[in-house]
């Protein structure tokens, strides 16, 4: 049995709105280190890395990392209509 990620569902709400890329890039080389990681031991989990989305609507930055990314996603889209 591998010990692989689950689902993880990380929102930060920044006091200003323009750090939002910065925190964006910080996400994006964090989920390439923990591809990384995957590969050497569970590599079956790869995809959910490789698939991650990290989103944003304001100041609100959104990473989503699960094989149900797609649905996750359109519930966090659907929270600032």
């Amino acid at each position: 049995m591998s010990r692989g990620l689950g689902d993880v569902y990380k929102r930060q709400v920044l006091k200003d709105e323009a750090d939002a890329a910065e925190l964006m890039e910080s996400l994006h080389k964090h989920l390439e280190n923990r591809k990384g990681t995957m590969q050497a031991y569970a590599p079956e989990q790869v995809s959910m890395v490789e698939n991650a989305v990290v989103t944003y609507h304001g100041a609100c930055v959104t990473l989503i990392v699960s094989n149900k990314c797609g649905v996750v996603q359109q519930a966090f889209d659907a929270y600032f209509k």
